[in-house]
């Protein structure tokens, strides 16, 4: 259990998750988002697949005119 009061608990323990609610690295004018590209990103696909419902959270400080924009323009 975390500090919060949640309990953590492994994906073959409970193979199914009702909800998983994560947030978008970017997200364009249409509602396109990219979900991150870190280390995390094969456990948060892992966990989204078991999910029954997945909800994607985001504020305007993930907004952006073009998504993968950023890291396009970063390597050319």
């Amino acid at each position: 259990m975390d500090n919060r009061g949640v309990s953590l608990v492994a994906l073959d323990m409970h193979p199914i998750i009702d909800l998983h609610v994560d947030g978008a690295g970017e997200v364009d004018p249409n509602f396109d988002l990219v979900k991150g590209h870190g280390g995390k990103l094969l456990h948060e696909k892992m966990v989204e697949t078991v999910a029954e419902k997945f909800v994607v959270v985001e504020n305007d400080r993930k907004l952006v005119t073009r998504t993968r924009w950023k890291w396009i323009s970063n390597v050319c």
